[in-house]
């Protein structure tokens, strides 16, 4: 969740406020006007590089007729922030960072009066900048300082954080065709991590795949007076729901690799060989080169795929400061529940719900084998 959201500035959300946007373009890493929107929102999701779109619908006169027009899809950069006014009109803090990335494209039917604006967050960059020819990185280098090379060799104007501590080491005889995104998602999954750039777009993150282990940074309530929660859609389902990820490395030279890690919990109703029958996925990457390093890269793909999975599709009053990848904790009449935030669509005009997507593994993992 964006560091900014204070406590009093998530209990604002729980009463009476008013909606503050602000929306920019910039040029060539200069602002170049403020935005008057129409409507627009952001949509983000923690499964993929480029974790962040956003689509504004501008007045018709916006329209591009030229390359070098404010909105040109050829090099402008829309950043935007939503913010809380109290039901007073005072500001409630500083309002929250919720896009930053380049226009992708501009469209309009004709006199309708409308310019639907559709851009991208910064990682689009890091995929366009596929290697010019093939790439082997060196040998020996932290996993982590590669992918800190191949980010900053886009140009994306990030600080690089890493929130892993992890030390591994790139092995000899790895090399790369052409697939620039496709190098760091194998370096990340090495880690155990995910990697993506921060809703301000100032940094690019590295951090261990979230789990329900972590605290929860919002409670969403219903069926009280500071109710968020506007409706509330449940489901489950065995889909996609593994209980044993097999990790196996084979490197010329090398002694094979092969670590398995399962749901053991006695108490897991997917565990393996109970009721739920033996469901195997494999991984391998060639990144990985010991057992320890193997068990975190399994246990981080097994966390998104075991145990009971219970999904909800919850419409509430937005929250610009949350982050894909988020635990949130949701307190009905029918009890409390801890979620990671998969997906969500934040609205950037009045009276429109948030809408998330989650997803709730109850379950432990263990390291072993068979």
């Amino acid at each position: 969740m964006w560091a900014g959201a204070t406590p009093d500035w998530l209990d604002a959300l729980t009463r009476s406020h008013q909606l503050y946007t602000h929306v920019e373009v910039w040029f060539a890493g200069a602002k170049a006007a403020d935005l008057d929107i129409q409507s627009g929102s952001v949509q983000v999701t923690a499964r993929n590089r480029v974790r962040r779109t956003a689509t504004f619908v501008v007045a018709e006169e916006m329209w591009p007729r030229s390359a070098t027009d404010l909105l040109a899809p050829f090099g402008a950069e829309i950043r935007a922030w939503r913010g809380i006014r109290d039901a007073a009109g005072a500001m409630v803090g500083q309002p929250a960072p919720v896009f930053a990335g380049r226009v992708e494209s501009v469209s309009r039917q004709r006199l309708s009066g409308a310019v639907e604006v559709v851009c991208s967050d910064r990682f689009a960059a890091i995929n366009d900048f596929q290697f010019e020819t093939p790439r082997t990185p060196d040998t020996r280098a932290l996993l982590t300082s590669v992918i800190r090379q191949f980010v900053f060799e886009a140009g994306v104007p990030a600080s690089f954080v890493d929130m892993t501590g992890r030390l591994w080491t790139v092995p000899a005889s790895i090399m790369w065709q052409y697939d620039r995104g496709q190098a760091i998602d194998d370096l990340a999954t090495a880690l155990g991590a995910e990697v993506y750039i921060t809703a301000d777009g100032q940094q690019c993150v590295v951090r261990p795949i979230p789990t329900l282990d972590d605290p929860p940074v919002w409670t969403l309530r219903a069926d009280t007076d500071d109710a968020v929660i506007v409706s509330d859609a449940q489901g489950r389902s065995r889909t996609d729901v593994a209980n044993k990820i097999i990790v196996d490395v084979e490197r010329a030279g090398d002694t094979p690799l092969l670590v398995t890690v399962v749901d053991v919990d006695p108490a897991s109703p997917t565990r393996w060989g109970g009721p739920y029958g033996k469901v195997v996925r494999h991984l391998s990457n060639a990144l990985v080169t010991d057992a320890a390093q193997a068990v975190v890269a399994g246990q981080a793909r097994l966390s998104r795929v075991i145990g009971i999975t219970r999904t909800r599709e919850i419409q509430c009053v937005p929250n610009p400061a949350l982050e894909a990848g988020d635990v949130i904790q949701v307190e009905t009449s029918e009890g409390t529940e801890k979620h990671l935030v998969d997906a969500f669509t934040l609205p950037l005009d009045v009276g429109t719900p948030m809408q998330i997507q989650t997803r709730s593994v109850t379950s432990t993992t263990s390291d072993g084998g068979g």
